[in-house]
């Protein structure tokens, strides 16, 4: 193995080490730092063979510690994943995996409850103000990734079990 191989997989492997990071992402920063393209497919082969990388593991992961730090919905997954420069394939595939079931539900009904427990202090009378919080609810889920139907699905639920 040659000195600039070496010092690339040295290199991609601290990135690596930092951040989930997509192949390009991996690319790009071996491109700032002056390695040679046919360097830098080496050094990707080598860490895929190896298995020190793997795109789609990388892509679930960042995914589950975005989930995990601040509940966001799958839109906004999607929008992070796109913007670090996963392909759309793995894109897809870490979203049907991270939100299978009832999770995207789960996920904001939990959301929902935290905001709505802050609007209750805001808001002295909930029933005058309904239509308000259901509004603040919504946009709020909607901010953070989550579909339409769910949003109104749960900010329709939340008022029913907290006001009747």
């Amino acid at each position: 193995m040659d000195s600039g191989l070496a010092k690339s997989i040295k290199t991609a492997t601290k990135i690596i080490a930092r951040k989930d990071c997509s192949k390009i992402e991996i690319t790009d920063n071996l491109v700032k730092k002056g390695f040679e393209p046919c360097v830098i497919e080496k050094t990707l082969e080598y860490l895929i063979y190896n298995n020190w990388y793997d795109e789609t593991k990388s892509a679930i992961e960042l995914a589950g510690s975005k989930i995990r730090k601040g509940c966001f919905g799958p839109q906004y997954i999607s929008k992070l994943l796109f913007e670090k420069k996963y392909p759309d394939e793995i894109i897809s595939k870490t979203i049907s995996c991270v939100f299978n079931g009832n999770v995207e539900y789960e996920l904001a009904e939990k959301t929902a409850t935290e905001k709505f427990r802050r609007l209750k202090r805001k808001f002295v009378d909930l029933g005058e103000n309904r239509d308000k919080i259901k509004s603040i609810l919504i946009n709020y889920l909607a901010c953070r990734g989550f579909t339409e139907n769910v949003c109104e699905s749960i900010a329709d639920k939340i008022l029913f079990l907290q006001t009747g």
